[in-house]
């Protein structure tokens, strides 16, 4: 991954990037959790009166929320975790790890039937209570999301080179949030941010192909299992896959991601850089 000559020897000119938001571009930790908090309010509502209703937004809740951030690939997922955390589930130091076993499945299946909900209800008030919040204090909410030191600046400064961002963010945050944090529209456009519900990364990856023929894709990624799934599914495609060690990611991760042969682990230093 160079903005020079690329492995092999390519031009720059040749390399299309296909850039993660959060977790690459962007820390939204801190607004994934609040959201995440406000939306298992208004979805379990009808428990309100119950003892663990009033734990949803409690401190350990939030703490053990971000530990398990690693773990989920959309927003939604941890409106599940949270019921199951504020009812005591995998409050414990080996909290995080039981769930790695045990997620995505079986348990998501066995929490939404549990819970008696789905992903339409789930991401329905995810979304919403974003957009409450947008519109009742956008200026916290953008606090909340921070771009990654060097991001804004390694992105303007190299309009040349073709992107894309791949996310499971509704494509509307995701534009507001790089247009806040001056992002033009030249160096990173609207018809190249591929956002919740416009088809898998893997779709993507191939539409991207697709797009530039003889072109090398270059995919970063903060969640393993994604890389690995591309890798496999796009087996003998010219993509290259780099982990973003900077993300929502474990050290468990990297060295998973370093024990695959089609994964690069890169720094945050060394992907602005390069990206410039």
């Amino acid at each position: 991954m160079s903005a020079g000559r690329e492995n092999g020897g390519a031009p720059a000119s040749s390399v299309v990037y296909a850039l993660d938001f959060d977790g690459v571009l962007c820390d939204s930790v801190d607004e994934l959790i609040e959201s995440v908090i406000r939306a298992a309010r208004r979805v379990f509502a009808a428990h309100s009166t119950e003892t663990w209703y009033a734990q949803l937004g409690s401190d350990p809740v939030r703490r053990q929320l971000t530990h398990l951030r690693p773990l989920i690939k959309t927003g939604y997922e941890l409106v599940l975790l949270c019921r199951a955390l504020a009812e005591g589930q995998y409050m414990d130091s080996d909290g995080p790890e039981q769930l790695r076993k045990a997620w995505p499945e079986p348990l998501k299946e066995q929490l939404l039937e549990e819970y008696n909900s789905d992903f339409g209800a789930l991401n329905g008030a995810f979304s919403a209570e974003r957009d409450d919040w947008i519109e009742n204090d956008l200026d916290s909410w953008l606090a909340a999301n921070k771009m990654f030191p060097g991001v804004v600046d390694a992105l303007n400064q190299s309009e040349a080179l073709a992107r894309y961002i791949i996310t499971t963010k509704d494509k509307r945050y995701a534009l507001r949030l790089l247009r806040a944090a001056g992002v033009t529209e030249s160096a990173m456009p609207d018809d190249r941010v591929y956002g919740l519900g416009m088809g898998s990364k893997i779709e993507v990856l191939k539409i991207v192909l697709k797009n530039h023929p003889g072109a090398q894709v270059h995919f970063v990624e903060d969640y393993v299992p994604a890389l690995e799934s591309a890798s496999i599914s796009l087996l003998g495609a010219n993509v290259q896959y780099f982990m973003a060690s900077w993300g929502y990611n474990t050290l468990d991760d990297v060295k998973r991601a370093e024990r695959n042969p089609f994964i690069t682990v890169l720094d945050l230093d060394t992907f602005t850089s390069r990206m410039q």
